[in-house]
């Protein structure tokens, strides 16, 4: 998916559908306890809230991008961090999904849900700040965009819009 229109990392993020429901709100971390009934859905609910994290990461940088586009020695390094921490995001969710799916089929493999590591924004330098953010971005895009499908290019214009309702809750 492209983010904003002719942006350097615009081809990193890839929306990928799961047929879950897209927004949700955020579930807790800690582990499910119950019935696999109960710890399929609290595992696929936190999917849906690790791909929320996940694409505010990407419109994090995209913000960056935005407001720094006259230092490219902060981008350059900018978006070789968000394109791993992304591409590893992906993968990780990709894991979880393929996991949710085995243990859908098997029951034996509903325990392995349960200590399943989501790893987002752990090569950040502050990684629960990251998340913060990304949780900010994404529920504000969910706010300002609430139609807009997340494959939707960004246009400069979007992207600043999003950081300007975003600014006070980033602080």
């Amino acid at each position: 998916m492209m983010i904003c229109k002719s942006r350097p990392f615009a081809g990193v993020w890839r929306w990928r559908p799961t047929g879950m429901l897209k927004r949700s709100k955020e579930s807790s971390s800690s582990p499910p306890v119950g019935n696999a009934g109960e710890i399929l859905a609290s595992f696929e609910r936190e999917i849906v809230t690790q791909e929320n994290i996940l694409y505010g990461m990407a419109l994090f940088y995209e913000g960056l991008s935005v407001l720094c586009s006259d230092s490219r020695e902060t981008l350059a390094s900018q978006e070789t961090l968000f394109r791993e921490m992304i591409r590893d995001g992906q993968e990780t969710l990709d894991r979880a999904r393929r996991l949710l799916e085995e243990a859908r089929k098997d029951s034996q493999k509903v325990p392995l849900l349960t200590r399943f590591q989501f790893s987002l924004c752990e090569k950040h330098p502050t990684p629960a700040e990251m998340i913060r953010r990304a949780r900010i971005l994404a529920k504000t895009y969910d706010e300002v965009f609430p139609n807009r499908p997340r494959e939707q290019p960004f246009a400069w214009e979007d992207v600043f819009r999003l950081m300007e309702a975003a600014a006070e809750k980033l602080r």
